[in-house]
């Protein structure tokens, strides 16, 4: 396998929880909101402040930490992305858990997703698509008649699964022209500073900052895409699932950079 220019490097990851029967949603939302406003400000010692709440979804975010927290009447999403900031995310991860099946009265789920992506780093795009070929099936390609090869890129995939096919993972790789946050403005910002509840407008102007100048030095490379789950599982625990998750995620990866092919 053609060699990138350094280690992989987290670019997101996120824990999503598909359930069954979460119609409380509809009545609860805002109770939810209140309790989870609470504690987890209480559990980061960060500011969070909830997005518009809608029949589609909810949103809960933090600036500092760049999480999101999404739910509506059939999942449960936790987003952290970048992943600039290191932090322990499981009393985050549990109390969003305990607090939405709770509240909604959960009691069957139908999948738990945990997932995370990464870049591998490249000296230049091309060499991205270099890397994408030599880790993908190529055989029997031929350029047509009175054309030839002017570039090739692939995206591979590989799914593997228990023989019941409760658990599994997917693992995706393709190359990346560059890699940046799309710059969102959130509309609070549009809101005159006296108006906000006390630290809301620094923190987003704060968060704009940082994506904007991440996106003057964009990357390139392949992104790695790994996606670890548990199809209705008898005994959730989010805590047992992440163990494994994570531990696989880092498992593949660490095989991929040493040149182990799909």
């Amino acid at each position: 396998m053609a060699r990138s220019s350094g280690k992989p490097k987290l670019l997101e990851q996120v824990l999503e929880i598909r359930y069954e029967r979460g119609y409380r949603y509809l009545d609860r939302c805002g109770e939810a909101m209140l309790l989870l406003e609470g504690v987890l400000s209480e559990k980061t010692e960060e500011l969070w402040m909830p997005g518009e709440m809608q029949p589609k979804g909810a949103v809960l975010m933090c600036p500092e930490l760049e999480l999101q927290v999404l739910f509506d009447t059939f999942k449960l999403v936790i987003i952290q992305t970048p992943t600039e900031r290191e932090v322990d995310l499981r009393p985050v991860y549990r109390a969003v858990f305990h607090a939405v099946t709770k509240q909604f009265d959960i009691q069957s789920f139908i999948r738990f997703g945990g997932r995370r992506v990464y870049l591998m780093p490249t000296d230049s795009a091309e060499e991205a698509d270099s890397l994408s070929v030599s880790v993908a099936p190529t055989a029997g390609l031929v350029a047509p008649p009175g054309g030839q090869l002017a570039l090739m890129s692939f995206e591979s995939r590989a799914v593997f699964e228990s023989p019941d096919h409760s658990r599994g993972v997917r693992f995706v790789v393709q190359p990346a022209r560059k890699v940046e946050v799309p710059e969102e403005v959130d509309q609070r910002l549009r809101v005159r500073p006296h108006l906000l509840p006390e630290g809301q407008r620094e923190a987003l102007l704060a968060q704009l900052r940082a994506r904007r100048k991440r996106q003057e030095d964009p990357d390139a490379g392949l992104v790695l895409d790994v996606d670890y789950y548990w199809i209705k599982p008898a005994e959730p625990s989010v805590d047992v699932f992440l163990d494994e998750a994570w531990a696989e995620c880092d498992k593949l990866i660490a095989e991929f950079g040493r040149g182990k092919r799909l």
